[in-house]
């Protein structure tokens, strides 16, 4: 289990708590939201070995808004692109970390 704190929307705090439901080692990661901002959060982290030794990792997230319809319409506005951030800035942190260890 892993307990977030975050300001999903308009600096209101909120609790997220994530468990990972799987595990298949070396390939594949599944996280699963317990509580939070989503109606259902299901998150597959998956890896895969390249020819030159590099790994790359791909996600592939299912998720359902709760408060139907108005979270429909802040989806495009407000969601997607909080979320293409937070991607954006783990998929650095993960090339920095990276990087600085080889």
């Amino acid at each position: 289990m892993i307990e977030y704190r975050l300001r999903p929307l308009f600096g209101l705090r909120m609790r997220w708590l994530t468990e990972i439901t799987h595990v298949e080692r070396p390939t594949c990661l599944i996280d699963e939201q317990r509580a939070g901002p989503y109606g259902f959060w299901h998150h597959e982290h998956h890896f895969r070995a390249l020819d030159d030794g590099r790994v790359e990792m791909h996600d592939l997230v299912h998720y359902i808004l709760p408060y139907s319809p108005v979270s429909e319409i802040l989806h495009p506005l407000l969601v997607a692109p909080k979320l293409r951030k937070i991607f954006a800035y783990r998929a650095q942190a993960v090339l920095e970390y990276f990087s600085a260890q080889s």
